[in-house]
């Protein structure tokens, strides 16, 4: 399973609320904020630091 994927099954929760926000209410702004982390999360190697944890934990 690709690494990166397990760090946006972490996210799906927030994913799917931005998904729902947009839908229902015709509101985009929290999808794009959601986007927007996910850069940000990959730039600050946040994402980063949740996959090498993850690695720890799998013991890869």
């Amino acid at each position: 399973m690709n690494l990166f994927f397990c760090y946006l099954i972490d996210k799906r929760d927030d994913y799917m609320a931005a998904l729902e926000e947009e839908s229902v209410k015709q509101n985009i702004i929290p999808f794009t904020e959601f986007l927007a982390q996910l850069v940000d999360d990959g730039i600050t190697g946040k994402a980063y630091t949740y996959l090498i944890k993850l690695l720890h934990i799998m013991e890869i």
